[in-house]
């Protein structure tokens, strides 16, 4: 039942401003959320089809690390030339791979910023 009383379910409306910050200029967590799954999927999207030039614009500001920490490449070019050297492609001009992303389970620290 809906606030009002009635058994209609409201009609769905979206946020005022999607591009709604924090007092501080950080992300809303839903906000954070959007960006988050749009980075994932496309990410997801371009590695399959073997677009190392779009994966490594998605790193313009951010690095590969290994599982010890250590940096393995920073911006657009290091990160391109990681993929380019690590990812084997078929004549089609892809790694034949195919990412399957679902139920992505996001959680952030109390204070939103992590």
């Amino acid at each position: 039942m809906s606030p009002d009383g009635s058994t209609k379910c409201p009609e769905y409306a979206p946020p005022q401003n999607p591009n709604e910050t924090l007092p501080d200029g950080a992300m809303t967590q839903a906000n954070a959320r959007n960006a988050i799954e749009i980075l994932l999927y496309t990410y997801a999207e371009r590695m399959d089809a073997g677009d190392f030039e779009g994966v490594a614009a998605l790193f313009d500001r951010g690095r590969i690390l290994d599982s010890n920490g250590r940096v393995l490449a920073t911006g657009r070019e290091e990160v391109k030339a990681v993929y380019e050297r690590s990812t084997r492609l078929y004549a089609d001009g892809t790694p034949r791979t195919q990412h399957m992303t679902t139920n992505l389970i996001l959680s952030f620290a109390e204070a939103g910023r992590t």
